[in-house]
């Protein structure tokens, strides 16, 4: 409870949960809608989720809006999962970032010439 309290608008309150080979995001709580494209938070919240298992597409809904993200965009979310999964031991920073910019954490990974490096190629 405290933590809503001291949250903020930038907070993402999505719920994800488990369907089969989907994740269905409920996003009607959120600030954010979970606009995964748009808010860093909300897509920490799923890379986070897909830390644990993949799936086949990720579907969040807010104020009766349904938005799929399957095929490569997809593929993209559950890759950037396992990669902040395979660095977090090693680097909980770049996990982190992996979580909010899996790209970006692609990218600094990838400049290392590290596991990490091996983890982003």
């Amino acid at each position: 409870m405290l933590g809503r309290l001291l949250s903020t608008e930038d907070d993402c309150r999505c719920e994800a949960v488990f369907e089969g080979d989907r994740l269905r995001v409920d996003s009607d709580d959120c600030p954010r809608d979970g606009r995964l494209a748009e808010s860093e938070a909300c897509r920490s919240t799923v890379v986070a989720a897909l830390e644990e298992r993949d799936v086949e597409s990720v579907c969040t809904r807010a104020a009766g809006f349904e938005r799929a993200y399957e095929d490569d965009a997809a593929a993209l979310l559950v890759a950037a999962g396992r990669f902040a999964d395979a660095v977090a031991f090693h680097d909980e920073e770049l996990a982190a970032r992996a979580r909010e910019d899996p790209l970006g954490a692609a990218r600094v990974a990838s400049g290392r010439g590290d596991t990490l490096a091996r983890a982003a190629a």
